[in-house]
């Protein structure tokens, strides 16, 4: 449980999960969001994903691929009780950043992020 003092505003921050459990972790989360009353504190719960076009035995497909495996993006503000949610979902290792307090993500990162997901032309992958 995090002892030192916790920012109180609503930021972006990344989540480290066994890899391959992206998409359960996130499924859980918001399912122990709802049953936990806790949607005033915790917010989104995103796994990074963007379009790609695959080209294999000569067919076109396109797939969503991971972009981050292993890490799952939620916006939050920081408490003990919303930290302890996170921190206590199923297949969850931990916050990224030192010690038990998590480092937000910069409001630039995220951006460039979304930007990134949304894209509507996926990247060509042979």
């Amino acid at each position: 449980m995090p002892k030192q003092k916790l920012p109180q505003q609503r930021s972006w921050y990344v989540l480290h999960t066994y890899s391959g459990y992206e998409e359960s972790v996130a499924k859980n989360l918001k399912q122990r969001i709802e049953s936990l009353g806790m949607e005033d504190k915790i917010f989104n719960v995103i796994v990074p994903k963007e379009k790609k076009i695959k080209i294999k035995d000569g067919k076109r497909k396109t797939v969503e691929e991971k972009i981050y495996p292993g890490y799952v993006l939620v916006e939050m503000i920081v408490t003990d009780d919303s930290w302890y949610v996170v921190r206590n979902t199923p297949n969850v290792t931990g916050f990224i950043g030192a010690g038990t307090i998590p480092i937000p993500v910069s409001k630039k990162e995220i951006d460039n992020l979304m930007e990134r997901m949304e894209e509507k032309e996926p990247q060509y992958k042979i």
